[in-house]
Order: C-alpha cells, then structure tokens, then sequence
C-alpha cells in the first residue's frame, strides 16, 4: 500500500517544538505564544466562532489576552470532556460502537465549522483544483525521491496513480478550516465536538482538514495492526461530512492524504536541516570523535 510506506516515513519524523505551552489553574488554561501575533490570531477566531450559532461543536471561551515583552498568554476556559483518542482505543481493543458515533458527529461538527461565516484574514497557500494537486503531488515526490526519503520506485508509483485518479471539485470548497485537525485536537462534552487550537486557522480548501484529520489517525501507533478498523472510523467521519458513503470519494481521498503526507514529510525535513532546529544545535554542540578518543574518565 503506497500511502502506508509514505505514513511509516511520516511516522519516524522529528517533532519539533511548537513554541506553545500549556498551563492549567482551575477551571481556566493558559496557552502561552513566543509570537505575539499567533496568540492575537488564536484569540480573534476563537471569540468570533464563540460568537456564531452552531450545533454539533464548541470552542473553549476565550477570557482574555496578555502580552509581556517575550510572551503573550491567552487565558481559556478549561472544558471537561472525553478525549477522541479515548473512544478511539475503545473500538479497537473492545469494538465498542461509541467511536463511530462520534466520529459521525465530528464530520458533522466539522462541516459546521468550516461553513461559518468567519472574517479570517488568513488564507493558506493550498492547491485549489485537481491539476494543481496533481502536480504538487509529482513535485513533492521528485523533491523527496532527490534528497533520497522517497525511492524512485515509490516516485514511479506516485506518478502512476497521479495520472489515473482524478479528485471530486467537491473537496476543494472553500471554507474556515482548522489547520492543525490532529485526533489529539478534538474531545467531547455534553454531546458536542469540542475544537482546541486554533493557532493554524485559516481560509483555504476543505479536503485539508479532512487529510490531515485521516492522516493523525494513520501515524498513529496502531496503524500497521488496525487498518481495517481505522478505516470504519474514517468512513464515518466522511460519512458525517458529506451526508453519504461512495467509493469514489474514499479512494478520491486517499490522493488528497497522500498529497498532506508528502507535504508535512517534506516541511519537517526543512525544519530539521535549518540552522535552529534541535539536530543542527546537537550536531554543533557535540563533541568530535578526536575529542571523545582523546577524553578521560575521571
């Protein structure tokens, strides 16, 4: 399976640091930003989806924002719930059915969200149509296939199955997504999907919320023992989305992932190799092999 050798190269990639912290007191939390204009935009979306009518979803309310000279903080609500990743593990270890519950009203939650009628003044840099995916797909691949991630078999495979696929227009709607849509990102309460972070919000093509959301499921842990079953969960969160279950629009999405997949791979490689990362300092800051043979135990 193509997209299951691109998700195990996915699944070994170095997390970086977020440059957000969490800190909790009471019933509130505080989210602490080293960019003052990324806690101004979290803080803006969020207290005006608070402002909107919906019904399947909430956002933590926003009290308020507080910059100092190194740090803003953007002080939250604390909401109780059930994590998604909970229901998760419950279906694949004890079938129970609650997750796919869930995972229908996350669809449904999510088509509700990415429908408002938000101001967001920021709009993502994604391809909008089905040849331009196409392409950044080819383009990812010989990048990846050049810096030797991607073996040119693999590359030929891509290449393949780019030019025999063609994506549903429907998938590159237009709306207010969430930009960071991990499973880890989603809980419950009271019956309605709560939606934490806000950090990446932004205009831009549907089909990337739902990616990135399969995508999280996929690197996961479980994988290479539950596909079948992560599958049943995927479709009913499509299922939830669309308000139907075909063929066409899965396998459709299977391209779109793959596409969010070589993408991150190939983002998380520029942010090892540049000169900040957490490697580069390690490899400047380690000692050579001359220093560590001609070093002493005490």
């Amino acid at each position: 399976m193509l997209l299951g050798a691109i998700i195990n190269i996915l699944r070994l990639k170095f997390k970086p640091s977020t440059n957000r912290n969490i800190m909790i007191f009471g019933n509130n939390i505080v989210k602490i930003y080293n960019n003052p204009m990324e806690a101004l935009h979290e803080y803006v979306i969020l207290t005006e989806i608070s402002n909107t009518k919906h019904l399947h979803f909430r956002v933590p309310r926003v009290i308020r924002l507080v910059n100092s000279s190194k740090h803003s903080f953007l002080v939250m609500e604390r909401v109780k719930g059930y994590n998604l990743e909970d229901y998760i593990i419950k279906f694949l270890f004890h079938k129970s059915k609650e997750a796919l519950k869930v995972m229908y009203l996350l669809g449904m939650a999510l088509k509700e969200l990415h429908m408002l009628d938000l101001n967001c003044k920021y709009i993502c840099s994604l391809p909008i149509s089905n040849s331009e995916i196409k392409a950044e797909i080819i383009q990812l691949a010989k990048r990846l296939n050049s810096m030797g991630i991607v073996d040119f078999r693999t590359y030929t495979m891509i290449s393949g199955i780019v030019n025999e696929m063609n994506i549903d227009r429907k998938l590159f709607s237009i709306g207010n997504l969430h930009g960071e849509l991990y499973f880890t990102h989603v809980f419950t309460s009271d019956n309605k999907i709560i939606f934490l972070d806000f950090h990446n919000a932004c205009s831009g093509p549907i089909y990337y919320d739902l990616a990135m959301l399969n995508i999280s499921l996929y690197v996961s842990l479980f994988y290479s023992h539950f596909v079948s079953n992560i599958t049943s969960l995927i479709r009913s969160f499509l299922k939830g989305y669309f308000g139907l279950e075909y063929d066409d629009l899965y396998t459709q999405m299977k391209l779109v992932e793959l596409y969010v997949a070589l993408r991150e791979i190939l983002a998380h490689i520029k942010i090892i190799n540049s000169e900040t990362s957490l490697i580069t300092c390690l490899l400047y800051t380690s000692p050579s092999p001359r220093d560590l043979s001609t070093s002493r135990m005490p």
